[in-house]
């Protein structure tokens, strides 16, 4: 058996997860050379251009390895585009803005958090551009973690998985593991501990979920989009421990940090913990609308050359 060639004359599943996800790496660490001086000198032309660098360099990856690496359709990775793209998009755009607007309502009812309505603006323009700029920025980093950690890596895993286990194993397989390893990769962020890396692993189990029930990437790209913008933007939280470069509101979080997630942000603490749960529910239910039962899209483990796996 060739170690790095398998049958179809391919590079294996394993080397190709590898090689994308070092490509990642390389996308976010270009971004960050041009956001990060950016961001210091509220300079707002040069932090979207951080912003489009992200994006364009994922999408370049994407559109790269899946035609000279994988031999396959970029729509094979849940990009595909039609109408339910839209309706997907817009389920998990609900869920992601009520988690953080549920949260924040209970953590405000506890006394846990007080909100000033003094916006954070270090790029001094109207709101609505700093609103943009946010949602840009959060868009970008949104598709690079859903194309790597759930299009890519769960259907390579699970095609490599497929051959010895079954499609529906290999993808439930593929889904736990980059489920953690989604958390394992926030482990670097500041003030990360081993709740928040469960909860992150948790909610990546979550998108995911909504990956493989509905074989598009658009709703776990919409939650993530929308969970980001009103956690950071709407209300200033820290985001996975990083702190918003600009919001509408500005959060002093005083609840206790178990429960909050204190200077992690939500993501850290147990009361999130419990809205993921909840979430999970609601991505459940909604492959399960209508008459149908939600159901994992088994053609995700399977390669198709040239061509792109119904859904």
């Amino acid at each position: 058996m060739n170690v790095f060639i398998n049958s179809e004359r391919r590079l294996r599943a394993g080397w190709r997860v590898l090689l994308q996800f070092i490509l990642f790496f390389v996308v976010l660490i270009a971004a960050q050379l041009v956001q990060s001086p950016a961001a210091q000198t509220s300079n707002p032309l040069g932090y979207m251009a951080g912003s489009l660098v992200y994006l364009a360099g994922m999408f370049l990856v994407i559109t790269t390895v899946s035609r000279w690496i994988d031999r396959r359709e970029i729509t094979d990775f849940g990009l595909r585009v039609d109408q339910g793209w839209w309706q997907d998009m817009a389920a998990g755009m609900a869920i992601g803005a009520f988690t953080l607007v549920a949260f924040a309502v209970i953590e405000l009812t506890l006394g846990w958090v007080e909100f000033s309505t003094v916006p954070q603006n270090p790029f001094n323009v109207a709101v609505l551009p700093a609103g943009l700029l946010a949602l840009l920025n959060l868009t970008a980093v949104a598709f690079g973690e859903e194309i790597t950690f759930r299009g890519y890596q769960i259907k390579n895993l699970a095609e490599g998985f497929c051959k010895g286990m079954g499609e529906r194993v290999a993808i439930v397989v593929a889904l736990v593991l980059t489920s953690a390893l989604f958390g394992m990769a926030h482990l670097l962020n500041p003030n990360a501990g081993l709740l928040s890396t469960f909860n992150v692993a948790l909610a990546g189990l979550l998108m995911g979920l909504g990956f493989v029930l509905t074989g598009r990437l658009a709703l776990p790209l919409g939650f993530h989009i929308a969970w980001g913008f009103f956690e950071e933007f709407v209300f200033g939280y820290a985001n996975s421990g990083q702190i918003p470069a600009n919001s509408l509101l500005q959060s002093s979080v005083t609840g206790p940090d178990l429960w909050t997630g204190g200077l992690f942000g939500p993501e850290g603490g147990l009361l999130i913990l419990l809205f993921l749960v909840l979430d999970i529910l609601l991505v459940v239910l909604y492959g399960k609308r209508g008459d149908r039962n939600p159901r994992i899209q088994t053609e995700l483990a399977v390669y198709r050359k040239g061509g792109t796996s119904p859904v």
